[in-house]
């Protein structure tokens, strides 16, 4: 456990009223916030942890929430086609990799063999059809070093 998920840190518009780990977190407006402009439209937050993505999606598409993140490519069609509700996507800082550890087999030693993994690799395809569209290629498979 880290000082803030036990103690109250931070000065911004919400603050923690209950805490039950994985299970919720709840939110109200603070009185004493700062930005007397920014009013804002919620008094009251709880933000509950769904692991699964097909019971994320369940839960917004039978209005047990109101907002759901992140919601997987699969179900992007899905959630767009749902009367009421309006997907937004973002840009995020998620990044997949495939690590090769060339001390683990003998054939990874040679940089040619990695050289030829990389290139069959078609990042593109990935992008197109598993991210379905909502991701940008990697210009490289990983940070030097």
């Amino acid at each position: 456990n880290s000082f803030a998920s036990t103690n109250v840190s931070g000065t911004g518009p919400f603050i923690v009223t209950s805490r039950e780990q994985g299970v919720k977190v709840e939110f109200e407006r603070c009185k004493d916030y700062w930005d007397k402009e920014s009013k804002g439209n919620v008094d009251k937050l709880t933000l509950v942890p769904i692991k699964e993505d097909a019971t994320r999606v369940a839960a917004l598409l039978s209005g047990g929430v109101d907002m759901i993140h992140p919601v997987a490519p699969n179900d992007h069609k899905r959630v767009e086609d749902a009367d009421g509700i309006d997907l937004v996507t973002l840009p995020g800082t998620r990044i997949i990799t495939f690590q090769l550890n060339q001390n683990s087999n003998e054939a990874l030693k040679d940089v040619r063999v990695r050289q030829a993994i990389v290139h069959a690799i078609n990042n593109e395809g990935i992008v197109k059809k598993i991210m379905k569209g909502f991701a940008t290629a990697a210009g490289q498979q990983s940070p030097a070093g």
